[in-house]
């Protein structure tokens, strides 16, 4: 893990932005935001979110995995509070007079497979 550090403040010193591994510990709380439209601005979107209270580390507009469209979803990722008032977001029922929903970001439940075997596809062996 000191590796692990050292690699993140280098970055950090330097002003690049990579993914890098993440601590469980350091990890936000990911919650996903439905029915606002996708021309919807995700500073605005961070910005009243804010103002409410909750503190965004980031937020990103979700595509459509197959056709790459813009989907009314927002994936937000939420700073962990010691108190627990990040949770809070689950029960928000409007952002600025706009119906919305949130739920909590499901991880998937399915093994994490190759591209190939994910379709059910078999390889045959040919001698």
């Amino acid at each position: 893990m000191t590796t692990n550090h050292a690699i993140q403040a280098v970055l950090a010193e330097d002003g690049i932005h990579l993914h890098t591994h993440q601590l469980r510990s350091k990890k936000g709380f990911t919650v996903i935001l439905r029915h606002l439209h996708h021309s919807t601005s995700r500073e605005w979107l961070e910005t009243k979110l804010n103002q409410l209270g909750f503190m965004t580390l980031s937020g990103r507009l979700m595509k459509h995995r197959f056709t790459g469209n813009h989907l009314n979803l927002f994936e937000i990722e939420l700073d962990p509070q010691v108190n627990g008032s990040h949770e809070g977001t689950l029960n928000l029922k409007e952002l600025n007079s706009q119906a919305v929903a949130v739920k909590r970001h499901a991880k998937p439940r399915d093994p994490t497979q190759c591209h190939r075997h994910r379709f059910g596809s078999k390889t045959l062996i040919q001698i």
